[in-house]
């Protein structure tokens, strides 16, 4: 009997992305196909498309979408298309396709309520996505308020299964449980960080929508009122100036650029609170990555996982976006008390302990599973 066979598209080869693959291929008792519009599309990521069995499609549209029509035509009506959400062109086109060719199509969707748009742009959305989102066979969106915005523009609930968006927290756990306190000192050392020092840690792109401007505002707020805090940037982006500058300015500002790896983890080891600034962020997983360390975060209201992993006062602390003084409210608030640091942390492991890549992956899976009939 011939096996089942998913096909996948996503817009570029990521960690999140490539664990994920990584755990469905475990799952899936089928073949599985692994598809990417470009590589390096938000970033540089440094990842080999190839290595995981994935193909990365022409640069050229006109072939790209030849690829993808012969793709999807080895597939049968017992099969899958699996998209990383609609907002590439390809992935509209490859909707289409599979419709046309009678396959059950599948949407995975960080996108959430809460966007700031043009008034024309919203228009077009209101006319288009209602027609649109009748056509997928099923949406797997990311938390609650990813399944908001799709029921905003009328998909039904009966419609979305909330996929739990998350990263590799499995490993991530792993990693600090055999992680010693020399891994948290070695950083702070080489960044001449008394033992008493409160390091707030800022981890994602250097752009205006991630906050950065309202972060150095607050933080120069902190400054100077607390000298026992500290402030790590890591990233890269066009605002690495702005840092660089802020940075020289402030002794109590590093930047530690971009980093990668197991440096990324070393960087939350050396950190007492995360934060999350963003004036418009669909998931974020960095809050992810930092609750799976034990770290309480801050984050804005415009972060979109913070419905599903962010209880105000619990696991950290929520505050309005563009906000810089509620910002240094709840960072100052945090970095004065020990013990609820240690409690929001430990409250924040708790939470995301159940959100792994095996669990998101097994969701998406038992929904395809649930939804396509045998070839």
């Amino acid at each position: 009997m011939r096996k089942p066979r998913a096909f996948l598209l996503y817009v570029e080869p990521t960690p999140y992305v490539e664990g994920l693959i990584k755990e469905i291929h475990r799952e899936w008792s089928g073949d599985l196909d692994v598809c990417y519009i470009a590589e390096d599309q938000s970033q540089d990521w440094k990842i080999d498309a190839k290595f995981s069995g994935g193909t990365i499609l022409p640069v050229n549209r006109r072939h790209a979408i030849i690829q993808l029509w012969r793709s999807l035509g080895r597939l049968c009506r017992g099969d899958v298309v699996h998209l990383a959400g609609w907002g590439h062109p390809l992935l509209v086109v490859a909707l289409l396709m599979g419709k046309l060719r009678g396959l059950r199509v599948f949407i995975e969707s960080d996108t959430s309520t809460g966007q700031a748009v043009g008034g024309m742009k919203n228009f077009v959305k209101r006319v288009i996505y209602p027609t649109l989102f009748r056509l997928p066979d099923h949406f797997l969106p990311g938390g609650r308020r990813q399944a908001a915005y799709l029921s905003s523009y009328g998909v039904p609930s009966t419609k979305t299964t909330t996929a739990q968006m998350t990263v590799d927290v499995t490993s991530i756990m792993r990693y600090f449980a055999a992680a010693d306190n020399a891994t948290r000192d070695a950083l702070r050392a080489r960044l001449g960080y008394a033992n008493d020092a409160v390091a707030v840690l800022y981890l994602s792109r250097l752009e205006p929508s991630k906050g950065v401007a309202d972060l150095l505002d607050a933080f120069a707020d902190i400054a100077l009122r607390r000298g026992d805090v500290r402030l790590m940037i890591a990233g890269s982006g066009s605002l690495d100036s702005s840092v660089r500058d802020a940075a020289a300015v402030n002794p109590q500002i590093s930047y530690l650029g971009r980093l990668t790896g197991t440096a990324v983890l070393d960087a939350f080891a050396a950190s007492d609170i995360v934060v999350a600034p963003s004036r418009f962020e669909p998931w974020g997983l960095v809050i992810n990555e930092a609750m799976a360390c034990g770290r309480p975060v801050v984050a804005t209201d415009r972060v979109g996982c913070v419905d599903d992993l962010v209880t105000h006062g619990e696991t950290g602390f929520i505050v309005p976006a563009e906000a810089p003084r509620a910002l240094a409210d709840a960072l100052e608030l945090l970095a004065s008390n020990d013990r609820l640091r240690e409690e929001m942390g430990a409250a924040a492991m708790r939470r995301i302990t159940p959100w792994t890549l095996q669990n998101e992956a097994a969701i998406l899976v038992d929904c395809w599973n649930a939804r396509c009939p045998a070839c």
